[in-house]
């Protein structure tokens, strides 16, 4: 496991666990103690190894830091075009799913456990999976997200008409990936996971790697199609960006980066009645990745307000120019121990 990335514990971790706990178990008080004190020291050195400038980036204070997060995540979904001579635009959006959730981590090692109050009255029909490793050097998040929420308006010829819950369904999965040019100095964990903390204002040129795929299917309806639909997405997109890290009075982090992609493999398709057609390419067609935080450093804790943006864009204005966005919002209170 790399030391310059915090990773949430998995099914494997626990395996890798299970040797330490069965160790522990076997050897008596005193045995245990040397034997704690030595993963204790391997693990420190594990996680202080990274390269990096200390007068720039250094890890927090303490082995542990405790973390309680609210979670609020949202997705878009927008279509402008002309159709038989009629144009047209659609604005629709998912319901906002919003969780909580407790973390420790130890030594970068993060256990995490989340609660969505909607899913348990039953009122929440999306289904979302996050997996994030944001390391100095390389990073990036999978995101797997469903949903049957979206709602909005359609406007035909000036005329508007309302979406209800229920015609439009997504399943997505898209995947970003960085590298960062310059390290030693500027740190994406410093803002997005706090298992570095930025000491002075450093920036970095980075480049990137995005995957967009999934299925989008529209039932027939008055409101927005007279025949059901199905669009099918498979995008890899390549490019670069920028991020910097701006520091402020030593308490304050301010973070904004910027990672667009340009799609450099497409495989669209849309499907109607059982026929299916290609979806023409239109330069550019672009999956853009942003990031922005804002963190305030007690003596042993912080608070962070953080927000992580994909979109996707493709297509045509003259026949179908598709956009397909998602969101999440986080709100930290962590405590190093």
């Amino acid at each position: 496991m790399s030391p310059e990335k915090e990773t949430r514990l998995t099914t494997a971790g626990y395996i890798c666990l299970l040797p330490i706990f069965l160790l522990c178990y076997a050897f008596p008080a005193m045995g245990q103690s040397r034997l704690l004190h030595r993963i204790d020291s391997v693990a420190g050195r594990m996680y202080y190894r990274a390269k990096v400038d200390t007068a720039y980036i250094r890890r927090p204070e303490g082995r542990w830091i405790v973390k309680l997060r609210a979670n609020v995540s949202g997705a878009q979904i927008e279509t402008d075009g002309t159709m038989d001579g009629v144009s047209y635009n659609t604005e629709l959006r998912s319901a906002l799913r919003e969780t909580f959730s407790v973390s420790v981590a130890y030594r970068g090692l993060s256990l995490g456990l989340s609660l969505n109050p909607a899913h348990l009255t039953g009122r929440d029909n999306d289904m979302e999976l996050n997996l994030s490793s944001y390391g100095n050097k390389v990073g990036g998040e999978i995101v797997l997200h469903s949903s049957k929420t979206f709602s909005g308006t359609v406007t035909r010829d000036g005329i508007e008409n309302d979406v209800p819950v229920g015609l439009v369904r997504q399943s997505i999965l898209s995947a970003n990936g960085y590298y960062v040019f310059n390290n030693r100095r500027f740190s994406y964990p410093a803002a997005l996971s706090q298992s570095y903390r930025q000491r002075r204002s450093a920036g970095s040129w980075m480049l990137g790697l995005s995957l967009w795929g999934g299925v989008v299917s529209v039932a027939r309806s008055e409101a927005l199609t007279s025949q059901p639909f199905d669009i099918s997405l498979a995008q890899i997109a390549i490019g670069g960006g920028y991020g910097h890290n701006f520091v402020v009075d030593r308490r304050w982090l301010f973070h904004i980066s910027a990672l667009p992609t340009f799609v450099a493999y497409g495989h669209n398709r849309m499907e109607t009645d059982g026929t299916s057609r290609k979806i023409d390419y239109s330069f550019p067609e672009v999956i853009i990745t942003s990031r922005a935080a804002i963190i305030y450093h007690f003596p042993r804790c912080f608070t962070d307000l953080s927000m992580v943006a994909s979109i996707m864009s493709m297509g045509t204005p003259d026949k179908m120019e598709f956009a397909d966005s998602k969101w999440r919002g986080r709100l930290f209170f962590g405590v190093m121990l």
